[in-house]
Parts: structure tokens; C-alpha cells; sequence
């Protein structure tokens, strides 16, 4: 679906100006339908001939640093653009407007939503219950994006490959603190959700016996690696509750203890984890059994959600359905490429901060959604929430700096004077005798070094 906008073209100083006067443009717009051609200038999009403001504003990557460059030092008011119109890269432009699904709401996935909400309790402290989670936090997850740019870029492998590629560069970006769960543990459960060949026909294989199972027939097929364990999959997935918690203790416990010696069935623990307490509550009744190894194997949330996404609604108790729909409501808002933007930067903003020489002090800068995270629209449509490191790390060592301070403000004359001070407030208090309290400044009158014990005394005092 093709964007019909009115385009022209505006240096630095005049896309100012149309973005931040009360007038906005002072002059009538010459525009066309096509993109223009020129280099060193900002690609401006206008809805109407007599709009005021612009509605998108493109960027060949190439101008990136130098246009917005020019605006961070000379307009510092108006940067980031993205805190007004969209910005993408030329680049993006061309992805976004042959594929995306403009102003148009993103069809019902059952999968997505409940990946997301498996990461959600993965990648942070999980309360009791999943619906007790904070929807927010979906944001923050790195298969929101993933999912954004597979509904809203139906069928566009470059996208995916694009969004992929960027999340991997700020993965190893220090800017941002590191996720408990990497994207090399997300990626097969992406793989799985999306519907790709990319996944190993093993790991296909696991995930079909894995579902079959729920089916009152019992489990189509088997799984190498639970056969070695002796794990009885119809016991487990079948049966009075009592003997599927018994056979889930027996069979995670010989799991475990095999994943210690092997790595590479230690890779797959966490599904294998998540497998066991899915069978057990026939759906998501029973992820509580989950809590025991939360610390150790944290995907293990991720996969169950990827599991209740390829299961559906007839798997979800009441608890994962509430927190489905709320989180659900986030991925299916609809979108075009003219809506305001609700990201703190755009891609091509985030790189040229990133290529700094203190990207943190530009962010401290920022007028942002969350005062210790920032957010990035890596894609159009698809953004993530990332917290922040170096916030982290300057309250840290402030705490530390602070620490130190006092200590280095006492030396030991000072220790053991404020020692001795208690010790003759406390033999006041038991003696709780004028006579005594006397004395006791009498000796204090005998000190080793009388500066000093006069110091104390007056303390005291």
C-alpha cells in the first residue's frame, strides 16, 4: 500500500522551523507525489498541501550524522526530531511503505502475545502470578519488536533480517544493561513462533511431541533425549494430578542433574522444564512448579509462553488469560507511518548518539518515556524499551563514593575517641549515679594525649 504524501525537500534550518514555529512553514509548499532526489537535505512529507507541520520526515543514512549532527549542536531544542514527527532512513522508508500495514489493526495472534508474556516474566523478578506483572514491561522485551515487525511486515524476510541485526547491535551496546535472557536463547522460540524453516528439524521434532501431548490420544512421536531419561511422557501428561507432580519431580530431577555434565542438553533444559510443567497442568495451571529453577535456567518462562501461544486459548488458566489480553491489546494496536511517534529516538537518531565519544551524557540530555531507560524505534512500528547501564553504574559508585567519604573522614584518633565516648555513656546510663558520672570526667582528665581527651570530653558534654 502505497503512502500518498506531498514531498519536498528543507536543510536543517528550515525543517526547524516547519517542526517548531507557530507558523510552521511561512511559505507555500512546492512539492511532488515522487520522492525527491536531492542530496544533503532532509525528504519532508506533508498529508495536505496546507498542512502546517510535516507528518514524516526521511533521511538517506548516508546525510544521517551530518543533517542531524547540524541539528544536535545549532538546535539542540529540536533534537531529537522524533520527539515530533517520525524520522526514518530512506532505507526503512522503502521497507515500511511496500510492506507495512498501514492504518490498518493487526489481526488476532495467539502465539505472539503469549511469547511476550513469557519473556516478560523471564527477563525480570516474576511476582506470584503472570497477571501481576506489570504490562509495561512488555515494552521492555525484546520479541515485542520481533513481534511488531512480523505482523505489521507481513511476509518481508528483510525486515525480519534488518530488526534482527539491530537488536544484536544493541545487545553488545553498553549504553544498556544486560538482559537476563540473550537473543541466542530468544532466537529458536522466535524461529518456532514465526513459522520459519530457520529451526532444526530436532528442535521441530521436541516441539510437535510437545503439543501432541496434550491431545487425549497422548503424545505422536518421541524425543531422543527424554528417552535416554527414561521420562515417561504419558505418566507425566495423563493421569491423577498427584502422579503427574510425582513424575514431574522424578523427571526434572534427572534432567538437571544430566545437564550439569552435558551442554548441550543443558541448552534445551529450559524447554524441557517448561514441557514437563505444561503436561502437568495440561496448559498454564501449573507453571508454579517452574519456580524452582527460575534462577538457574531463566528462558524457561519464555518457552512456556511459547508453548500457551502454540496451544491457544483452551491452554491458558484464567490468570495467563488476563495477562494475555492485557499485553495482547499492545501488539494489535493498529499503525501507520504518519501517527506521532511514541519512541524517545528513531534508528538513525540512536546511531548517531551511539557514535559519540559519551553517548551518556546525550541521554541524560533527553526528554525520555522513562527516566532510566530509553526507547528505540528500531523499526517503524516496532520499538523496545532498553534500561539504561550507565544510570545504574553512577548511582553505584555514588553509593560507593559516599561510602568511602565517611570512612576516609574518620581516622583512627576519631574511631577510637567516638569508642571511648560510648563506652562512658553506657556506664552513665547503668550507673545512673552523679557521683560516678563524676569520676568518670575526672579521669578522663588523665588522658595519654590531653588535646586529644579534651576533644572526647567535650563531646560528651
Amino acid at each position: 500500500m502505497q503512502l500518498k504524501l506531498h514531498w519536498t525537500t528543507e536543510a536543517p534550518a528550515e525543517l526547524v522551523r516547519s517542526l517548531y514555529s507557530r507558523e510552521g512553514r511561512r511559505e507555500s509548499l512546492r512539492s511532488s507525489e515522487s520522492l525527491p532526489s536531492t542530496i544533503g537535505e532532509f525528504i519532508v512529507g506533508y498529508q495536505d498541501v496546507t498542512q502546517v507541520r510535516p507528518s514524516l520526515v526521511i533521511v538517506r543514512e548516508a546525510d544521517a550524522p551530518e543533517l542531524l549532527g547540524w541539528i544536535a549542536t545549532y538546535a539542540p531544542e529540536a533534537f531529537p526530531i522524533s520527539q515530533t514527527a517520525r524520522l526514518l532512513s530512506l532505507e526503512d522508508y522503502g521497507i515500511s511503505d511496500g510492506s507495512i500495514a498501514l492504518s490498518r489493526a493487526v489481526d488476532e495472534e495467539f502465539v505472539w502475545s503469549s511469547v511476550i508474556l513469557g519473556e516478560m516474566a523471564s527477563q525480570g523478578q516474576r511476582p506470584s502470578t503472570v497477571d501481576k506483572i506489570p504490562v509495561s514491561r512488555a515494552f521492555g522485551c525484546l520479541s515485542y519488536a520481533v513481534a511488531r515487525t512480523n505482523l505489521l511486515y507481513r511476509g518481508s524476510k528483510k525486515a525480519i533480517e534488518i530488526l534482527r541485526q539491530r537488536i544484536s547491535e544493541i545487545e553488545n551496546d553498553k549504553l544498556f544493561s544486560r538482559k537476563p535472557i540473550s537473543i541466542e536463547v530468544l532466537q529458536p522460540i522466535w524461529s518456532l513462533a514465526e513459522g520459519s524453516g530457520e529451526q532444526d528439524f530436532e528442535l521441530s521434532n521436541a516441539i510437535h511431541v510437545i503439543m501432541s501431548a496434550l491431545d487425549s490420544a497422548g503424545p505422536r512421536g518421541a524425543i531422543s533425549d527424554l528417552e535416554q531419561l527414561n521420562v515417561d511422557v504419558r505418566k507425566m501428561s495423563s493421569g491423577p494430578i498427584e502422579q503427574r507432580v510425582i513424575e514431574f519431580e522424578r523427571a526434572s530431577l534427572k534432567l538437571v542433574q544430566e545437564a550439569s555434565i552435558s551442554s548441550q542438553l543443558r541448552s534445551r533444559t529450559p524447554m524441557y522444564l517448561a514441557a514437563f510443567a505444561f503436561w502437568v497442568g495440561q496448559g498454564t495451571t501449573h507453571i508454579s512448579l517452574l519456580e524452582d529453577f527460575e534462577n538457574t535456567f531463566p528462558s524457561v518462562y519464555a518457552w512456556t509462553g511459547l508453548f500457551a501461544g502454540l496451544g491457544g486459548p483452551t491452554c491458558w488458566d484464567s490468570r495467563w488469560m488476563r495477562a494475555y489480553k492485557a499485553v495482547d491489546r499492545l501488539v494489535r494496536v493498529p499503525f501507520a507511518l504518519t501517527d506521532p511517534p511514541v519512541a524517545d529516538l528513531s534508528w538513525a537518531e540512536y546511531q548517531l548518539i551511539k557514535n559519540q565519544n559519551r553517548p551518556g551524557e546525550w541521554v541524560k540530555e533527553l526528554v525520555k518515556l522513562n527516566p532510566r531507560a530509553l526507547t528505540v524505534e528500531l523499526l517503524a512500528g516496532a520499538a523496545c524499551q532498553l534500561r539504561l547501564s550507565d544510570l545504574e553504574r553512577e548511582r553505584h559508585e555514588e553509593t560507593v563514593n559516599h561510602a568511602s567519604d565517611v570512612t576516609n573522614a574518620l581516622n583512627q584518633r576519631d574511631v577510637d575517641n567516638i569508642a571511648l565516648a560510648i563506652e562512658m555513656l553506657l556506664d552513665v546510663v547503668r550507673n545512673n549515679d552523679a557521683g560516678n558520672q563524676e569520676q568518670l570526667f575526672k579521669d578522663l582528665q588523665r588522658p595519654e594525649s590531653p588535646p586529644q581527651k579534651k576533644r572526647v570530653a567535650k563531646r560528651v558534654r
